[in-house]
């Protein structure tokens, strides 16, 4: 059986000059994976109606089985992905009327007028069958050429794993034939660097050649995905179980979540969680354990706070937080004593403390998470450079203080602060050793 391929097309100028991160290509190869295909290229191409005609041309000359776009097909004279697929087919545009109804309801129920270019969005390939956008205004398309199947989707992140979700996924499902489609595991790693991880996975599955790995890595945050293909589905599915088994010693409480997937109405097929792990291992492990969540910040400025409320559900638990960027405020939300911010600094293990203790009381919270730290790219020294983080976690009868010394810029300092933050109050919760160092003052 030939295995199937896929290119991945992202659109876009800003993509191009690296003024923004492309943040589907990844996305969109993970999602041609899970459906059997081998992704051999991934393509950066201005909003230029002609190179993106020319991409087209090259995958249909390439016998290519599966494109998937994102990006361009917005309202402005500069979104041609549309024009550029049709020229790459060889065929016209033509108006969905269905699809111009929705947005004209969605306008209209906003009390707003149908902008210019709004009809535009609703012009596709002929032959093509349109996506409706659940989350956005924008709609994408698919359309069959021969064997080759193609997609485009919108260019905003959120919007185009929504349609992948929803409609995307299902079609290339049905469609799917006699395409061998793997077992898939994802496999979520919190507190390693990217090379840290790959070298534990790798050494542990050096002998196991037909699986597949992938790495994702974000900011102390890596997930894993292991494919395995075989004779049968049966014997994918062991092969893939037999080598998660192995993963877990060797990852051992960085290991945060385990997801199966690949196999046929397998119900955790899916692209990516609903909600965010981290934040709902900390809401799980709270449970019979402390019933309500605060959180005070200084160098991560309400990221902490931001993550905990993006879960739905999460006032269930989470009352507040404060953000005490200036030691005054330290002072005065947090009750932190002005002799401790001036003999150790508002960057060290007390003042941590301190904040933590302190939002407890305050807030009237069971838990309390602090951060405080140097998140660049100026205010480093030799003592405290830039990168250093405090954490400290504090419940009834218990607060643990770990120092971080986080890499990258001022950022990725940032997130990797909130992300240590969050798996703190995990490993304090389930009596896990800390993931930092542990600090005594």
């Amino acid at each position: 059986m030939s295995v199937a391929r896929a290119i991945v097309i992202c659109v876009g100028d800003e993509l191009v000059d690296g003024s923004q991160k492309d943040m589907n290509g990844p996305l969109l190869s993970r999602v041609a994976e899970e459906v059997g295909h081998e992704v051999v290229g991934r393509l950066l191409i201005t909003d230029n109606r002609h190179e993106i005609a020319r991409a087209i041309s090259r995958a249909r000359t390439d016998r290519i089985d599966l494109l998937l776009i994102s990006g361009g097909l917005g309202l402005t004279i500069d979104d041609l992905t549309r024009e550029g697929v049709a020229d790459g087919l060889g065929t016209e545009l033509e108006l969905d009327p269905e699809a111009l109804r929705r947005i004209s309801e969605r306008y209209s129920e906003r009390g707003r007028e149908l902008p210019p270019g709004a009809r535009r969005q609703c012009m596709r390939p002929e032959g093509a069958q349109t996506l409706p956008n659940p989350v956005g205004v924008a709609p994408g398309f698919l359309v069959h050429d021969g064997p080759l199947t193609l997609i485009a989707l919108p260019g905003v992140p959120r919007e185009s794993e929504a349609m992948l979700e929803r409609s995307v996924l299902p079609a290339l499902r049905a469609a799917g034939g006699d395409v061998e489609e793997p077992a898939i595991a994802r496999m979520l790693v919190v507190g390693l660097r990217e090379s840290e991880v790959h070298t534990r996975v790798n050494h542990c599955l050096k002998d196991a050649r037909d699986i597949k790995l992938g790495f994702f890595a974000g900011s102390g945050e890596v997930e894993v995905v292991l494919c395995q293909s075989g004779p049968s589905e049966e014997l994918a599915r062991g092969d893939l179980s037999a080598a998660v088994e192995q993963l877990k010693g060797p990852l051992g409480a960085h290991l945060l979540e385990i997801r199966l997937a690949g196999c046929a109405g397998d119900p955790m097929r899916e692209v990516a969680s609903e909600s965010d792990p981290l934040v709902r291992a900390v809401r799980d492990a709270m449970r019979n354990r402390c019933n309500t969540l605060a959180v005070a910040e200084s160098c991560t400025g309400g990221l902490l706070a931001a993550r905990i409320t993006k879960l739905a559900g999460s006032s269930s638990f989470f009352v507040g937080g404060v953000v005490a960027y200036a030691n005054h405020e330290k002072e005065a939300l947090l009750g932190v004593h002005e002799t401790l911010l001036r003999s150790c600094g508002a960057v060290s293990a007390s003042v941590a403390r301190a904040m933590a203790e302190g939002c407890r009381d305050t807030m009237g919270a069971d838990l309390a998470i602090s951060t405080t730290g140097i998140a660049g790219p100026a205010g480093g020294t030799i003592d405290k450079p830039v990168g250093l983080v405090y954490v400290a976690v504090s419940q009834e009868g218990e607060t643990r203080v770990s120092r971080h010394l986080f890499p990258g810029e001022r950022e990725s300092v940032r997130r990797w602060a909130v992300s240590s933050a969050l798996d703190e109050a995990r490993r304090l919760l389930l009596g896990l050793p800390l993931l930092g160092a542990a600090v005594d003052e």
